[in-house]
């Protein structure tokens, strides 16, 4: 098991390790970056049970694969998460309230 599925772990039942840590695996194939596409849009939403970075690392590691994400950003003091659209994203943001729920959070749009 590595350090960021420990922290995960973790976070999952709620025992976050002092919200300083901060991890996501990345897989170049799948994640562009902003300067590589512009991004058309930000959605933000309220995730109330996010308590630490590891929380906002599993958010990630889910919406990064969905359709149009170009980044995402989040604060676990504010309990919000914010994702960088590009032009190709679907218009109904059903898709990332989903990825979210697959990461064990609810979330709605602000």
């Amino acid at each position: 098991m590595n350090v960021c599925s420990l922290i995960s772990a973790v976070c999952a039942v709620n025992l976050c390790v002092f919200g300083l840590l901060s991890c996501s695996k990345t897989n170049e194939t799948q994640i562009t970056t902003e300067a590589e596409v512009e991004v058309a849009r930000e959605v933000t939403l309220s995730v109330p049970s996010v308590t630490c970075a590891a929380c906002l690392a599993s958010i990630r590691k889910e919406v990064i694969t969905e359709p149009g994400v170009v980044s995402m950003g989040g604060d676990p003091k504010t309990k919000i998460v914010v994702l960088r659209l590009s032009a190709n994203a679907p218009e109904d943001d059903a898709h990332l309230i989903e990825a979210i729920k697959r990461a064990g959070f609810e979330a709605t749009v602000k």
